[in-house]
């Protein structure tokens, strides 16, 4: 029987607004330190939407409406420590304009509209 964990399903919010793009610095691993559209793992029993606007609203304080898949990545560990993630990414269309506060229960510890 093989002990390997399974992959870990993710989601990201591609947020644009006025040619700026939503990015959150990431807090923890995987990827603590670097930036990134706002997202994470998917909950059991939630849909991949909510999960997305779940995550912004986590992550930035800001709501919007989950639209089309527009990819998905992979980022496959280099040790056996780390999990495999398949995430996919989804255009978000916010409900308003404003400007995202790095949420305290999130993995994100700075977010910014970026040029």
């Amino acid at each position: 029987m093989n002990a390997d964990p399974m992959p870990v399903v993710a989601v990201g919010a591609v947020v644009v607004d006025d040619e700026r793009l939503l990015l959150v610095r990431r807090r923890d691993d995987p990827g603590a330190g670097t930036w990134s559209v706002p997202g994470g793992h998917l909950r059991r029993g939630e849909t991949l939407a909510e999960a997305v606007v779940r995550e912004l609203r986590e992550e930035t304080g800001l709501d919007g409406v989950c639209g089309p898949l527009l990819g998905w990545s992979e980022l496959v560990p280099e040790d056996a420590g780390g999990p495999h993630l398949v995430i996919l990414d989804f255009e978000v269309t916010l409900f308003g304009a404003g400007d995202p506060v790095a949420g305290d229960d999130a993995d994100a510890d700075a977010a910014e509209w970026v040029p």
